[in-house]
């Protein structure tokens, strides 16, 4: 004889299983397209930078970059600089920012922006970012 109960059982869980994926399946990363990021050592800040909207990843964009001095944090340049939105082959839910400057100078320079807080630059300096209210 079969058990009946033990079979709607196993439909309920089959259904419930199917749902949970479909809404997993949805999940998307947070964009920082178009948002305003600070970043900073322990002294103060360094770089502000604006995020550009990307229509596609892994495209290359042209943006500024206000690099702060180190001697004094108050005096600031602008650079030209151009970012490369990213993804992991392993996990297409999250990304960050590949960002080259220094670009007119023969020891080009890069970072990469771990939103949402983190950036790692050439020499493996690490700074603590926020996106700014400004």
């Amino acid at each position: 004889m079969i058990n009946l109960t033990n079979n709607r059982n196993v439909k309920k869980s089959l259904i419930t299983v199917t749902v949970i994926c479909f809404f997993f399946s949805l999940i998307k990363a947070k964009s920082f397209d178009d948002k305003s990021i600070i970043c900073a050592d322990e002294i103060g800040p360094f770089f502000q930078f604006t995020v550009p909207v990307f229509e596609k990843i892994f495209t290359e964009k042209e943006i500024r970059i206000r690099i702060f001095q180190k001697e004094n944090r108050k005096n600031y340049n602008y650079e030209r600089a151009l970012i490369k939105k990213k993804t992991s082959p392993i996990d297409t839910t999250y990304f960050f920012y590949h960002v080259k400057f220094h670009l007119n100078k023969t020891n080009k320079s890069f970072f990469e922006f771990f939103p949402p807080s983190h950036l790692i630059m050439e020499n493996k300096t690490t700074l603590v970012c926020w996106e700014s209210k400004d």
